[in-house]
């Protein structure tokens, strides 16, 4: 895997605090956070769901859509998505499927509008992309937490440079990305680039 991307997605999930339980990651897409789940709550308590096919050793990956999950009431602690929800034509019901599946919540990340680099370079007219206010008019009516994790709005797919980290050796990377996220720290508000929603289940 691309290492700053990894280290884009491992900061994201360790926000999420969500070790030591069963989750379901709506939208896995080729499974990426489903690999870093694994790692704390064991390839059997994780699985994915996309409208693709794809494969995983040790973890079940499901074919099927948002507004129609494929499994019974309360199958997992925890669903999960990033950047799945504004692909969904009926959000609403995504997020009530999310709910019936999920004993405990739903974890919505999606990218952040009121961050002025990704409101710049959005295809608004294909992506409704969220801001904290959107995103808080879709959930009306929950009950849900909302904070802010500042992660680079892209990877190295887009800026070719990044790619070096892949070859210089890890003591060096390691540190740079330490550094890198007591920065991104500072910047963790409505302007960040990613949003986060807790949804409670029940």
């Amino acid at each position: 895997m691309d290492r700053w991307v990894e280290y884009q997605q491992r900061r994201i999930v360790k926000k999420l605090n969500v070790s030591d339980k069963s989750i379901l990651d709506m939208g896995c897409g080729i499974g990426d956070y489903l690999a870093i789940f694994a790692e704390s709550m064991g390839k059997g308590n994780v699985a994915g769901l996309d409208i693709f096919t794809t494969e995983m050793e040790g973890i079940k990956i499901y074919k099927g859509t948002g507004e129609k999950l494929p499994f019974k009431a309360n199958s997992f602690d925890i669903v999960f998505e990033k950047d799945a929800v504004h692909h969904i034509d009926d959000k609403k019901k995504a997020i009530a499927e999310m709910k019936r599946v999920a004993g405990k919540e739903v974890i919505l990340v999606e990218a952040n509008l009121n961050n002025g680099v990704m409101a710049a370079v959005v295809d608004k007219k294909v992506h409704h992309h969220f801001s904290p206010k959107t995103l808080a008019e879709l959930l009306k009516g929950e009950k849900f937490e909302m904070f802010f994790v500042e992660a680079f709005p892209f990877g190295s797919n887009r800026i070719l440079p990044l790619k070096l980290f892949n070859f210089i050796p890890r003591f060096i990377s390691n540190p740079i990305f330490w550094l890198v996220g007591k920065v991104f720290d500072l910047f963790e508000n409505e302007r960040a680039a990613f949003i986060v929603c807790k949804i409670r289940a029940k």
